[in-house]
């Protein structure tokens, strides 16, 4: 999460996600957004107590975020450590 405030402090014309939906810009809201995405997975890992109901949670929230299998991926890291 640190990193989106580096980056965003570099005040950056142009943002190109690793992971996005390819007809989405390159706008750089997406390190806002990305930030707000961690805090809200974080405070869900709090929250749940398997993978599975992070999972859940944060499908959710953001149902039409781009790539699910990275979320369950982890959602898998965050309960088994």
């Amino acid at each position: 999460m640190r990193a989106t405030d580096t980056l965003a402090a570099l005040d950056p014309v142009y943002v190109v996600a690793g992971h996005k939906k390819p007809d989405l810009p390159d706008d750089p809201k997406i390190l806002a957004e990305t930030k707000k995405y961690l805090a809200d997975f974080n405070r869900l890992d709090a929250e749940t107590e398997t993978a599975a109901e992070l999972f859940e949670a944060m499908l959710a929230l953001y149902p039409n975020r781009a790539n699910p299998g990275s979320l369950w991926g982890g959602s898998k890291r965050a309960k088994t450590l």
